[in-house]
């Protein structure tokens, strides 16, 4: 009886530090540009309407119903320059993009990745930042690449951009779960080996209860045999986050685009991505062929990612 309270226990603190993307551990205190920003020097005249799920530490809300997280304060920052305040909107990550679609919000933010079809239904910012490729598991296990995935339960949440890949990685059984909250709690149950995802996540979720153990393990990409057998690996290569817009905004694309440029050459994006436990050059550093890969679909030739470099 005992340990089963203590395991509801853990799954509660759980829920509300990943699932409701309440901040935690100082995290959030610490950010110059939480909440509604503080980089424009009048008062915001004009709202914009961010939808995004929770998912910390990129996106989420604080007890005081103000976004966070990484991607949430990158938004912040944007729209405190450009003189709007936030007005956050919290749903399933499967609602997202439909919200920015219908007409319910602007933009959609949390470490959505840019890709080919999504690009077909709206309009992606540059990146606000890039993001590598991670296997969060238990301290015991060192998976690292598709081929150790090979007899492990993968468990993933509905709407991720990894599903398709991970269907077709030789060996392995997938799990689908509601929330990245519930894949989490599986994962620390034992009822799955690994939750393939981005930088941060295992870190967060530890410093938000203690009891949790987990690390993530930088995953190898796929060799150009594996995606020539299996072209849905391409979802687990290092890829390119985006603010994803309804087609036709194209006036609020070009303004978010032209101060999250101001933002990586000013140094902004760089203390944003640090107070969230990044390091800036492997956030802020495409890596090879990313701009290749939107020309044609969504930027016209010449077009070159942003980047801490440049």
């Amino acid at each position: 009886m005992a340990s089963r309270v203590m395991r509801n226990a853990r799954r509660t603190r759980i829920r509300l530090a990943v699932l409701a993307g309440v901040a935690v551990m100082g995290l959030a205190a610490c950010s110059s540009s939480g909440g509604s920003g503080s980089s424009s020097a009048s008062a915001p005249t004009k709202t914009l309407k961010v939808a995004f799920s929770s998912y910390m530490p990129y996106s989420g809300v604080t007890a005081g119903g103000q976004i966070t997280g990484l991607d949430g304060d990158i938004i912040s920052a944007v729209a405190a320059k450009l003189g709007y305040s936030v007005q956050p909107d919290v749903m399933d990550f499967s609602g997202v993009l439909a919200a920015v679609q219908s007409g319910r919000a602007d933009v959609a933010v949390g470490d959505i990745f840019w890709s080919k079809a999504r690009a077909e239904t709206g309009l992606f910012t540059d990146p606000p930042y890039y993001s590598g490729f991670v296997v969060i598991q238990k301290p015991s296990s060192e998976i690292d690449s598709i081929a150790a995935l090979s007899g492990k339960t993968i468990g993933d949440d509905v709407g991720s951009a990894y599903i398709d890949a991970e269907k077709e990685i030789p060996g392995a059984t997938l799990k689908i779960y509601s929330t990245s909250a519930e894949v989490l709690q599986a994962l620390q149950d034992g009822q799955i080996d690994a939750y393939l995802g981005s930088p941060l996540i295992a870190e967060y979720t530890s410093k938000a209860d203690p009891s949790v153990k987990l690390h993530e393990v930088a995953m190898a990409a796929p060799t150009s045999s594996q995606l020539a057998q299996h072209p849905a690996f391409e979802a687990l290569e290092p890829a390119q986050t985006g603010f994803f817009l309804a087609k036709g905004n194209t006036k609020l694309l070009d303004e978010i685009n032209a101060t999250l440029r101001t933002f990586y050459a000013d140094g902004k994006l760089a203390a944003i991505v640090k107070e969230w436990g990044g390091n800036p050059t492997e956030f802020l550093t495409p890596t090879a062929g990313m701009a290749a890969l939107r020309i044609g679909v969504d930027r016209s030739k010449g077009w070159a990612e942003p980047s801490i470099s440049n």
